[in-house]
C-alpha cells in the first residue's frame, strides 16, 4: 500500500469514527470515553461501517458496547 493509499484509508476511518461519535452523541448524550477509546483502536473500514449502522440503532451505551465486542 502506498503512503497516499494509507493516508486515504486513515482519513476514511477517521471520518467514520467521527460520524459514529456524532450519532451516539445525538442519540445517547455524552459518549463515554471508553467507547471513544475502543473506536480509536479499530482500523478496519468494514468494521467501522458495521458500527456506524449499529450506532444508528443503539438504545444505550451498553447496547453499543455489545456491538463493539462483536467486532
Amino acid at each position: 500500500m502506498t503512503i497516499a493509499e494509507q493516508l486515504r484509508k486513515e482519513g476514511i476511518e477517521e471520518g467514520i469514527r467521527k460520524d459514529i461519535q456524532e450519532i451516539l452523541n445525538e442519540q445517547l448524550g455524552n459518549v463515554p470515553q471508553d467507547l471513544n477509546d475502543k473506536l480509536a483502536d479499530i482500523h478496519n473500514v468494514d468494521a467501522l461501517r458495521r458500527l456506524l449502522r449499529a450506532a444508528l440503532h443503539a438504545e444505550s451505551a451498553d447496547d453499543f458496547r455489545r456491538h463493539l465486542r462483536g467486532i
